[in-house]
């Protein structure tokens, strides 16, 4: 019972925190704006763009359905549109419901209309988001070497990725060749750091790291651990190719490399606590990248986000819903699923 109330509590208090985060965001946006040039940077908006960029989004499903079934067991007994399936309920629920629900729901749908385990699909999600943490520092180390004139605050920032970026790069294939000898380093740091101090944190954070190792166990070879690397850069690279496309619907032609930068920024972005939807962080990452890096105005910016954003949530929440009402499931039961596997390591 006490673990209940414990879990509960804490989960109210993350929904606050996430909830303040955007609020503040978006008053201090709210407040800054002309919002005259905003409505006519949304008038300027070529709609004919918006069925190439929805197919997109498709396509884009597609690949993480590609990248997922290589980190799972028994993947040749998989089917890929399930794994689809799998991977937009998540991107729904976590623009439905709060707290990134969407990593929960991801791994319980597929065990319940796949032959994985709950615990199985949850540890190839750890092992894919660190994949994506690779690409994404590596991603932004490039795009910010491609500027005409980086600040030397943001030079600094991104010479500490790019470490970041190698130490990343050599965990993950020395956890791969010696997984049993890295894992128990691992759990010694932990011991000798949290473990003295914050030992419920420390049990948080080992398993999360035996999570980890069980997802690479599901990599068979050292080829697959690059083809997962070589699907997630084509996937964050089609991203971006998608960002790229929506600033031609608004008429803007620029270079490429503004694409990948918006890319990588909103990425980032929404990785930081928020509203269902990634409200407010999806804005300052769009800002970050158009106003701070590439001199847009801050108005053409948050329009550019406003229907970049629409275009994602109604995808994301339309073929949700398609998904819920085909499986027979329903809004509630992912809620309730949320509440109930959110626990350690369940993030």
């Amino acid at each position: 019972m006490g673990t209940n109330t414990s879990k509960g509590k804490g989960h109210t208090i993350g929904l606050i925190i996430s909830l303040g985060i955007s609020g503040a965001i978006l008053a201090y946006l709210f407040a800054k704006l002309e919002w005259d040039k905003v409505g006519a940077y949304l008038q300027r908006i070529n709609l004919l763009y918006i069925p190439l960029l929805l197919f997109m989004l498709i396509g884009l499903g597609w690949l993480r359905a590609l990248r997922w079934k290589l980190l799972l067991p028994n993947r040749d007994t998989l089917s890929t549109l399930r794994l689809f399936e799998g991977t937009q309920i998540g991107f729904f629920a976590s623009f439905v419901l709060p707290l990134r629900a969407g990593e929960i729901i991801r791994p319980w749908f597929l065990s319940k209309f796949q032959p994985v385990s709950f615990s199985a699909a949850l540890a190839s999600i750890l092992t894919e988001r660190l994949s994506d943490a690779v690409c994404l520092l590596a991603l932004m180390v490039i795009s910010l070497s491609r500027l005409e004139s980086v600040p030397p605050v943001i030079m600094a920032g991104a010479q500490a990725l790019a470490a970041l970026t190698a130490v990343l790069v050599v965990i993950v294939v020395l956890s791969y060749l010696l997984p049993g000898k890295v894992e128990k380093v691992f759990h010694r740091i932990v011991g000798a750091t949290a473990g003295r101090f914050f030992p419920h944190a420390a049990d948080k954070i080992n398993h999360m790291i035996n999570e980890y190792f069980q997802g690479l166990r599901s990599i068979r070879s050292f080829r697959d651990l690059a083809l997962v690397m070589f699907w997630s850069f084509a996937m964050w690279s089609m991203m971006a190719v998608w960002y790229q496309l929506a600033l031609w619907a608004f008429g803007e032609h620029p270079s490429w490399w503004v694409g990948m930068v918006l890319n990588v920024m909103i990425a980032l972005a929404v990785a930081a606590p928020s509203a269902p939807g990634f409200i407010g962080t999806f804005q300052v990452g769009c800002i970050l990248a158009l106003s701070t890096a590439y001199g847009f105005s801050k108005e053409f910016a948050v329009a550019f986000s406003v229907v970049t954003h629409l275009v994602q949530f109604v995808f994301n929440v339309t073929v949700g819903l398609i998904i819920l009402n085909v499986r027979g499931l329903q809004l509630a039961q992912l809620r309730k699923t949320a509440n109930r596997e959110a626990g350690p390591g369940a993030g």
